[in-house]
């Protein structure tokens, strides 16, 4: 799976990780739901370490039908949404 970071580059991540990610991410969007913003940063947080620590670097013009977005968090972000075109 290729997963992009805002301005940032994107990742890709192996099968084996992939499971990890996602709970990682329906962490972050059940803190979202709950309009939790602690709880949502330190997930969103803990996402993106995981990606950049598990991910591969990939050029951008690397495309996949597996592919999932984030945003970067900054100090402006209020509410990060998060775009998925998985389907797999």
């Amino acid at each position: 799976m290729i997963v992009r970071i805002s301005n940032e580059g994107q990742y890709e991540i192996s099968d084996s990780d992939i499971a990890q990610l996602n709970e990682l991410d329906n962490a972050a969007v059940a803190a979202c739901e709950s309009s939790d913003e602690q709880r949502f940063r330190d997930a969103f947080v803990r996402l993106l370490e995981m990606i950049r620590q598990t991910g591969r670097p990939c050029p951008t013009t690397n495309y996949s039908a597996r592919t999932s977005s984030c945003r970067r968090l900054t100090s402006r972000s209020r509410k990060p949404r998060r775009r998925s075109r998985a389907t797999g």
